[in-house]
């Protein structure tokens, strides 16, 4: 699992990998559960939470929502990942995708490898 977010007060894109662990589930009677988990587990273990709730999911928090059939059956409601870290992307201009992304990080993956081999 990867993330990409981006951090508005620093205006820098984040990259979060290989989370710890991951918390999933299909089930609208199982969301707030799931939700308190991750918030209990990233506060103790101090790990970063990132994740989605779907529309459908809210029918978690008020019955009374009108949704339409969950279409897409095999999406999870809720799907949240517990991070150590992430790293900071160079700013990446929005015409440019996250494939190129991906290969900025492979790039400075090399370099901090290269760097620590010359110390």
């Amino acid at each position: 699992m990867k993330i990409f977010a981006y951090e508005s007060i620093h205006k820098n894109w984040l990259l979060f990998k290989d989370p710890l662990e991951i918390f999933s589930t299909h089930s609208s009677q199982e969301v707030s559960v799931l939700l308190e988990k991750i918030e209990l587990q990233s506060k103790e273990k101090k790990l970063h939470a990132l994740g989605f709730l779907s529309y459908e999911a809210s029918l978690a928090f008020d019955p009374q929502f009108n949704i339409q059939k969950n279409q897409y059956h095999n999406m999870p409601l809720a799907m949240f990942g517990l991070f150590e870290s992430y790293e900071v992307l160079p700013e990446i201009l929005p015409e440019q995708n996250l494939e190129i992304a991906e290969k900025i990080v492979a790039i400075n993956s090399v370099r901090r490898f290269i760097e620590c081999k010359l110390i």
